[in-house]
């Protein structure tokens, strides 16, 4: 039996089911004795022939598996035959050689990751209403910036303007100062022309002095 690769235990197995290795064992292989004392002596018989290659056919393996295993005979050892056919695969296994070590966790890739990503057809209705969606949004995004733009554009304006008033205000009360001095003169005038006339008015409300006879002339002649 040459094997040009791992196989399992169970192939192993029913390769030795179909060699002449058994014929050969049991010729150096006696039966166990404590076996033997119970079920007795095992007379020998002649092997039936058998094929010699190691490798079965599909129909082979396919009847064997569903074909039910004959029943022991009287005076045959079965456990002769398991223990040795189970010394033959453990000593195959022994001689196989060790599987490879597995890559480290940093090198192991899952098939999902390896493979690349799958990308739907251009005309699916999915990447049609994404293309509108973005579409959308951008024609959206462009409206609001230009509307922004205006907005700034209006403040800079008003500030603008808001500057200009205020010079023209500063101007203003510039050019109104004399006018402001020149009101406040002539209040200040007006206030001590009001004040000598309520002087005035104050001698001319007064009463006149009482005259005695003495002092009209008429009387005074005829007194003389």
């Amino acid at each position: 039996m040459n094997y040009s690769g791992p196989t399992s235990l169970a192939d192993v197995e029913a390769d030795l089911l179909l060699s002449d290795e058994d014929d050969i064992a049991d010729r150096h292989w006696p039966p166990l004795e404590s076996h033997t004392q119970h079920a007795g002596p095992s007379p020998w018989h002649q092997p039936a022939p058998r094929a010699s290659t190691s490798k079965r056919s599909m129909d082979q393996t396919s009847d064997t598996s569903d074909s039910p295993s004959p029943a022991p005979k009287p005076g045959v050892n079965v456990w002769h035959g398991c223990m040795r056919r189970s010394r033959t695969a453990t000593s195959l296994a022994a001689n196989m050689p060790p599987p490879p070590p597995p890559p480290p966790p940093s090198q192991r890739r899952s098939p999902a990751a390896s493979l690349p990503p799958a990308s739907p057809p251009t005309d699916s209705p999915q990447v049609l209403a994404l293309r509108e969606a973005v579409t959308n949004l951008t024609a959206r995004c462009t409206a609001i910036t230009a509307q922004f733009d205006a907005i700034e554009t209006r403040i800079e304006n008003l500030v603008t303007q808001h500057a200009t008033t205020e010079r023209t205000l500063d101007s203003l009360v510039e050019s109104h100062h004399p006018v402001i001095a020149t009101v406040a003169t002539f209040s200040e005038k007006m206030e001590a022309i009001v004040a000598k006339f309520e002087k005035i008015s104050e001698q001319l409300l007064k009463e006149p002095p009482k005259r005695t006879p003495q002092d009209n002339p008429k009387t005074k002649g005829k007194l003389h």
